[in-house]
């Protein structure tokens, strides 16, 4: 009996194995079905002039965004420059869908702290909305305390796009306005 249990276990394994080959090529299948999400944000690829606002709507700084498809289009790049604190800082945002969780995430990554952030979240309507909450990608103010973002975006036409940020203290019981971004696009 101990001579068969191997040989009973040998191909347990191989019938696993071969049937992960198997379904292996179906899930990456169902993967590069159609990116639900960035199909949606194709129209964001471009230059971009921006327009930052703060909590109470005053305008902070102006800057450039690039936006184009990476990775054959599995991906949104954005290469932009934001100004803080009194000094200039580099942000890089890639945008991409996750066909398994059905959600678009956002990495954002700043030459400032090197904070890399990530948010997630879906389309409401029209309305893109992702939050950093889930990810616990929040930043520090310091003092041991915890900001977190949520933001929406909002496409009001193929030339303009508003991003609205909110920020929370108290892990996301409560939200507070952070600042507007508008976007209008280069030349338009």
């Amino acid at each position: 009996m101990l001579a068969k249990q191997p040989t009973s276990i040998l191909q347990t394994i191989a019938a696993l194995t071969f049937a992960c080959l198997l379904t292996t090529p179906l899930v990456a299948d169902e993967a590069k079905t159609e990116p639900k999400g960035l199909d949606r944000l194709a129209y964001m690829v471009g230059t971009w002039d921006v327009t930052a606002y703060d909590q109470n709507g005053k305008e902070q700084y102006s800057t450039t965004s690039e936006i184009r498809f990476i990775f054959d289009g599995k991906a949104l790049e954005e290469r932009t420059t934001g100004f803080w604190g009194g000094g200039e800082w580099d942000l890089i945002m890639i945008r991409a869908y996750d066909p398994f969780q059905q959600k678009i995430r956002m990495s954002v990554l700043d030459s400032w702290l090197g904070h890399l952030d990530i948010y997630e979240g879906q389309f409401e309507g029209e309305v893109l909305r992702q939050s950093n909450l889930d990810s616990g990608t929040y930043a520090g103010d310091g003092q041991g305390g915890k900001f977190f973002f949520r933001g929406t975006q909002e496409k009001l036409s193929d030339d303009h796009i508003v991003l609205r940020a909110e920020s929370s203290k108290d892990g996301g019981a409560t939200w507070q306005a952070a600042g507007r971004y508008e976007y209008l696009r280069k030349g338009k």
